[in-house]
């Protein structure tokens, strides 16, 4: 489902594009000067959909943590730094998309008090 990093074309551009977006949140963690993850964030509010409650909601949309890092807790101090970020700029709720093959994402979130709220289906049809 994913491409390898080094052949993505467009990469820079579609960074570039969410630092520099209305509203939106790039954290980034550090370990001793070092890099170690980052969550990207947007604030949205339903205004096009009549039959939908009219709230800010803030969508993640990007979490990753290096692997040498992971199951220390700078996951959970990106959700926790997110988390306060929507609230500062007033959203109710925070959305997230999990891909279904992700079981430890799944317990990561579960664990950082997410629940499964709808679900998005595919079929291919190629």
């Amino acid at each position: 489902m994913f491409t390898d990093p080094e052949d993505t074309k467009g990469s820079e551009e579609f960074w570039l594009n969410q630092l520099e977006a209305k509203n939106s949140a790039f954290l980034v963690a550090k370990i001793q000067n070092s890099v170690v993850g980052f969550i990207t964030a947007k604030l949205n509010e339903n205004t096009e959909i009549p039959f939908l409650v009219s709230s800010k909601v803030c969508r993640v949309g990007t979490v990753v943590v290096s692997e040498t890092y992971q199951n220390q807790g700078v996951g959970s101090k990106l959700m926790s730094s997110i988390e306060n970020w929507a609230k500062k700029y007033g959203a109710k709720d925070i959305h997230l998309t999990v891909m279904e093959f992700n079981k430890n994402a799944h317990s990561f979130y579960e664990n950082n008090g997410y629940i499964p709220t709808s679900r998005i289906m595919a079929k291919s049809i190629a």
